[in-house]
């Protein structure tokens, strides 16, 4: 604020904030936790430099500014600002834009395709307890499963839900897999890979090998009869040695054999001693530990050389002296059966065993499930749906690269950064009010710049989609739609453009929420056949608009079970008209969408814009978006024309959708069925950062102010952007008074139900000398010479 004496930065506090009836250090700021604090200077001292002087008054709904500011372009006017410190109630109890709200859905289907590893995938060539190795799993070039190796497939020939939980963890992130046994479920980051298939590269391989083991040589000592008393196996060998094996000591000690000991006891008795746990190890016949010992019997004793195999043969075992040897005699056999040891190696290809399909709907087809209401079913898809959404987040808009309800963005339709798509829109004739802001990264949420009006956005009489910007989300930059806060005013929102005749009507089309995403199926019955006869599918309940613009604005239905070629049902190809109910919708599309894939939606109107036909929808729209009034107006649908039936018990009689409902003025926090409006909870002070710059009654969006003077009686209108219209009229009177009298932009619409009193503002002045202006009259001032005097109203 500026010092009203110097014009500069006030040096010392001006507002009385702590009531003491003085100007002095109590009325600064204080300092508060987490401020940066000066040495000396603790929480709650005041801040003594300028930083600590107050401009400005929290009055219940904003900041009140209070300086006096002299006007020095026109010396001649001193203005005084008028503020006075009371509380200034909220009248602005509908949140978002005023009068109503609207709600908005998003629409996107998914594409999935399938890998199979085969329930025996020995019978394609795999080998149980070899490896395999595979090459990358891509779709049109895309990676799904980069190749895999002998360490990802251990056994290729074993379990087939085992190899493909291997691959399952294999999947890249830009693809969603889940697994059922053998069989891996992909779905697609987006639509755009419907009906491409899955490729798979062939893994290496190489010539298996079995293993075999190395086999020792095994000298072998047979022995027959028995021992005399107290037999002695003596170390009388050089080394000092009991039992060697060619040069190597076996035992180098004597060895009691016992009394009268069969050979098979000495067998047991020798082989006891040597044990198994040297390089010579000895074993009793019989034993499999080698194929020459395994064919011996228990009389006779295997030495099994560990460390040597093939290499090993011929050499000779020997025994020293055997004291009472009785009849024992032993013979030796050179040691032989030796043979290397031969290791596991090889893998195969584990491409043979993988069988693919092409990306499809989930049930062989290539139409998108989740976009249309096909086989009987009555509600259609959408993926998410808020109702007054604007009540919710105190909008005027949405931002679908960043929205309030993270579902409504367009990452949750096209995960993939790097996708490439365009944007169409339709029925835009019916929304006049709505700008749109698209392909510009310097778009700021809260600046009324870059946008430009729906009714400009594809409307041309012919239109080449190559000549539309191609996007990805990295490049879009911006993809948001606004809607003045005047929006819900019935007037000429076409105002001449494109050659419009005037057409007085809603500025966002309205109708009810059931008749823009649920499709109609209610079955008839004629000569006792029963027939679902619409099947209108993602056409949603279409009205082919009036061929001019008339009186009441009303479409007939352009689906039903004559209104096909030949008067018979309607399919979602015959249905004629506007899809959604007329409801604003943006379609995102694929890149390549050939311009044969799309249509106008009313023929010969190009200000209703272009859609992908019905025929060509599931191959080419990734994403939708549709928004529009809801207006609960008897819950008539567009298109309903003298309709009867009961609501809330009151019965009402040959009733007709309107383009001009009527405003819904409740308040909030009541049901559907009071006189208190029943707005969504409140989550605008978590909201995101959609846009909220529908300026009911002026600011930036004036257009031009003119200024009439006829004897006594100044006239001032105010023309916004929006077309809506404010006007002041200053009466001098005959005392030297000036009487104000300001309607504002709902003048118009108040007038219908209420008195002038009650919808205008009338203020009476004194006339001092000077010209004094005060009030309402400064307003139109502002977009020409800068603002004079002003409120502040920053909402808290």
């Amino acid at each position: 604020e500026l010092d009203y004496l110097t014009g500069g930065s006030s040096n010392q506090p001006f507002l009385d904030l702590s009531g003491n009836i003085k100007l002095d250090d109590a009325d600064r700021l204080k300092y508060i936790t987490g401020d940066t604090i000066p040495l000396g200077k603790n929480v709650g001292d005041p801040i003594m430099t300028t930083d600590g002087i107050p401009v400005g008054k929290f009055i219940s709904i904003g900041v009140l500014s209070q300086p006096i500011l002299v006007q020095l372009i026109t010396l001649n006017d001193t203005l005084f600002n008028q503020n006075p410190d009371v509380i200034v109630p909220s009248t602005n109890v509908d949140r978002g834009v005023e009068g109503g709200h609207f709600d908005v859905e998003i629409y996107y289907g998914t594409t999935t395709a399938t890998i199979t590893v085969n329930s025996s995938p020995t019978t394609v060539g795999q080998s149980n307890g070899f490896p395999a190795t595979l090459g990358a799993i891509t779709v049109d070039g895309v990676v799904i499963v980069p190749a895999l190796g002998i360490t990802d497939l251990t056994n290729g020939g074993g379990s087939s839900s085992t190899s493909a939980s291997a691959i399952r963890g294999k999947v890249t992130s830009t693809f969603k897999a889940s697994r059922s046994g053998s069989v891996i479920t992909i779905t697609a980051p987006d639509v755009s890979y419907l009906g491409k298939t899955i490729t798979v590269a062939d893994g290496s391989s190489q010539a298996l090998v079995n293993p075999v083991n190395a086999v020792r040589p095994t000298a072998v000592i047979s022995f027959s009869g028995t021992t005399g008393a107290s037999s002695v196996l003596t170390a009388s060998m050089a080394g000092p040695a009991s039992v060697m094996l060619g040069a190597t000591v076996v035992r180098s000690t004597n060895l009691n054999l016992g009394n009268n000991r069969s050979s098979s006891q000495v067998v047991s008795t020798i082989a006891g001693a040597i044990g198994t746990g040297g390089t010579i190890r000895a074993y009793i016949g019989g034993n499999a530990v080698t194929p020459t010992c395994a064919a011996q019997p228990n009389t006779r004793l295997c030495l099994v050389d560990t460390s040597k195999a093939a290499n090993g043969n011929g050499i000779v075992p020997s025994l020293g002296a055997i004291t009472n040897a009785g009849t024992l005699v032993a013979t030796m056999v050179a040691a032989t059966g030796g043979a290397d040891a031969i290791l596991k190696s090889g893998w195969t290809n584990f491409k043979p065993a993988i069988t693919v399909t092409t990306f499809d709907n989930g049930g062989g087809s290539t139409d998108i499930v989740g976009d249309t209401c096909n086989g009987g079913r009555s509600r259609c898809t959408y993926k998410e749906h808020d109702h007054e959404f604007d009540d919710i987040y105190d909008k005027t808009g949405v931002i679908f690269l960043n929205s309030s309800n993270g579902n409504f963005n367009l990452a949750r339709a096209i995960p993939s950064t790097s996708t490439q798509f365009k944007v169409i829109a339709q029925n835009q004739y019916l929304s006049p009010a709505v700008n749109l802001h698209i392909g510009n990264s310097g778009y700021l949420f809260n600046v009324d710049a870059g946008y430009i009006p729906i009714k400009q956005f594809t409307t041309s009489a012919t239109l080449d989609l190559a000549s539309l910007p191609t996007y990805t989300r990295a490049t879009i930059g911006s993809l948001a739609f606004n809607l003045p806060s005047t929006a819900f005013t019935n007037r000429d929102w076409w105002d001449g453009y494109l050659g419009m005749p005037a057409d007085v009507r809603d500025g966002l089309h309205p109708t009810e929420a059931g008749c823009v995403f649920r499709a109609d199926h209610s079955p008839t019955v004629v000569a006792g056949v029963v027939t679902v006869p619409s099947q209108d599918g993602n056409m949603y309940q279409p009205v082919i608009p009036p061929a001019t613009v008339a009186v009441s604005g009303n479409g007939t239905k352009g689906w039903g079970p004559t209104q096909g070629p030949g008067g018979v049902p309607t399919t979602q190809e015959t249905a004629q008209g506007v899809r959604h109910n007329g409801a604003l919708t943006l379609q995102i599309i694929r890149a390549d969408t050939p311009n044969s894939a799309i249509e106008q939606s009313v023929p010969g109107r190009p200000e209703y814009g272009w859609r992908v036909k019905a025929s060509e929808y599931a191959r080419y729209v990734i994403a939708s978006y549709s928004t529009f009034h809801h207006t609960k107006h008897l819950g008539l649908c567009y298109g309903d024309e003298n309709v009867t039936f009961t609501l809330y018990g009151v019965t009402y009689t040959n009733v007709s959708w309107s383009k001009t409902p009527v405003k819904d003025t409740r308040t909030c926090g009541g049901s559907d069925t009071s006189t208190t409006k029943k707005c969504a909870v409140d989550l605008s002070a978590s909201a995101g950062p959609d846009p909220k710059i529908g300026n009911l009654g002026g600011g930036s969006n004036i257009d031009s102010t003119v200024t009439t003077v006829v004897g006594d009686v100044t006239t001032t209108t105010i023309t916004y952007l929006s077309g809506a219209k404010a006007t002041i009229v200053r009466t001098v009177n005959n005392d030297g008074s000036i009487t104000i009298v300001s309607r504002d932009v709902f003048y118009e619409e108040c007038i219908k139900t209420k008195s002038a009193a009650e919808c205008q503002t009338t203020q009476t002045i004194a006339n001092k000398s000077g010209a004094v202006k005060s009030g309402g009259d400064e307003r139109g001032l502002q977009a020409k010479t800068g603002r004079i005097s002003w409120r502040e109203l920053i909402a808290p």
